[in-house]
């Protein structure tokens, strides 16, 4: 028999997913949301299941860029409450299946990018691993973990181990890995996942439809670098950007939600605004450098509309 709890919450998403209800709860719960998304999937249920989440938050949601989710002049004239869309880390499925779906239902959205991946067409270090680990015998990845101080040789446990190991001693696992899997080649299935876009691509956005955000020039995890890593990673990020484009970088996102006083401190040298992984709406007076996003990866109809009126339930 299911717990009390879990029966309450499914009955109460179904709710909350009617038409009605999202009406009604939208009117009074009028604070602006951001949507943080990643990799979109691309096959025939995938592109539904966005597509139709587009549709509901165009109906219930004003979609706007992200800096004029902490407009002033619009914050309680609203008819419906805005959401801001943003995709982190500048996958090539971000342009093939998502970006003709925005088009469609006119949704702007902001992609944050990394230009040292676009540069050489490298994935995110942590792909690139999780691929490789995927491929080893389960032996050599758990005596892999003992090298590295995991205590679990799990694909996924490894993978949250590596993105906190101090700098230096997470490029020497890095290249442990490829070390042990000389043979990688990746599959269609990974290059539909990990493969990043290129400049020519990027370029090919429209800029009235489609911002670019800084990720990091490399996808690092700001915290505990070095400063001289730092600085490249976030001034030396928007400087790249800028020069490619041709146009303002304003906005930042902070890989895997990783930040710290120095880092929210350097990123506000450099740009106007930077977005977490904590999640949550934005208040009426939000921190610019520490805005909360709500996760809608993968999901369904239904659950992102409880997400929208219930963050963190």
């Amino acid at each position: 028999m299911k717990p009390v709890r879990l029966v309450f919450s499914h009955l109460a998403r179904q709710v909350v997913g009617s038409n009605i209800a999202t009406k009604l709860l939208s009117n009074v719960l009028r604070q602006p949301r951001i949507l943080m998304l990643h990799g979109v999937d691309g096959d025939p249920q995938g592109i539904r299941l966005l597509r139709a989440n587009l549709d509901f938050l165009s109906r219930h949601f004003r979609i706007v860029p992200l800096e004029e989710i902490w407009s002033a002049e619009t914050k309680r004239s609203d008819r419906r409450p805005k959401v801001a869309l943003t995709f982190d880390d500048g996958l090539r499925n971000n342009l093939t299946v998502a970006y003709p779906l925005l088009k469609e239902f006119q949704a702007p959205a902001t992609f944050f990018v990394c230009p040292g991946l676009i540069d050489s067409g490298r994935w995110l270090w942590n792909h690139e691993c999780r691929a490789r680990l995927k491929i080893l015998d389960e032996g050599t990845r758990h005596q892999f973990g003992e090298e590295i101080g995991a205590t679990d040789g799990a694909v996924e446990a490894t993978i949250r181990h590596l993105k906190y190991l101090p700098y230096a001693a997470r490029l020497n696992a890095a290249q442990r890995i490829r070390d042990l899997t000389p043979a990688f080649q990746p599959t269609a299935v990974d290059q539909l996942k990990y493969d990043v876009m290129s400049w020519e691509e990027l370029k090919s956005l429209d800029p009235r439809l489609i911002a670019v955000g800084a990720h990091s020039t490399n996808h690092e995890i700001l915290t505990g670098l070095p400063a001289e890593v730092l600085e490249n990673e976030v001034g030396g990020c928007r400087t790249w950007l800028e020069r490619e484009l041709g146009r303002p970088v304003k906005h930042f996102c902070y890989p895997d939600g990783a930040y710290s006083v120095d880092v929210r401190d350097c990123v506000g040298k450099h740009f106007a605004s930077a977005v977490t992984t904590r999640v949550g709406w934005v208040p009426d007076a939000p921190a610019l450098f520490e805005l909360p996003r709500i996760p809608a990866d993968g999901a369904s109809l239904r659950d992102l509309a409880w997400r929208m009126q219930r963050p963190g339930g």
